[in-house]
């Protein structure tokens, strides 16, 4: 009897043993679920390459001479880090000057969102 006893035991612990392994493995696909959601949010995939190419973007050059250089520049950029497009006008806001910056507001949301409109 004791025997019989200490079998139970054994296959009930084993069974929960097995349920706590099966919930362990639920909530760890759960929260990697929950991250890769979170990765391919606009917000991570624009901080992801902004922290990427920061600082290899210089500032905007104010001599208009300068300007085709730096636009090679910033096109290199995009090509070397793989920005993907729809992020391009994003990241490149921050460089701009304030006159530029002023100049883009006048522009449709669309616009705004198109790098090579921008």
């Amino acid at each position: 009897m004791v025997y019989e006893q200490n079998m139970a035991f054994q296959r009930e612990l084993i069974e929960s043993q097995r349920e706590q392994r099966a919930a362990e493995n639920t909530a760890r696909d759960q929260r990697q679920n929950m991250l890769d959601r979170r990765e391919e949010t606009l917000v991570a995939r624009t901080k992801r390459s902004g922290q990427a190419v920061q600082y290899a973007l210089t500032a905007i050059p104010t001599e208009v001479g300068d300007l085709p250089s730096w636009f090679n520049m910033v096109k290199n950029v995009w090509s070397k880090f793989e920005v993907p497009v729809d992020l391009r006008s994003k990241l490149i806001i921050s460089k701009l000057t304030s006159h530029a910056k002023s100049l883009i507001t006048r522009l449709s949301l669309d616009d705004q969102d198109d790098y090579e409109k921008l």
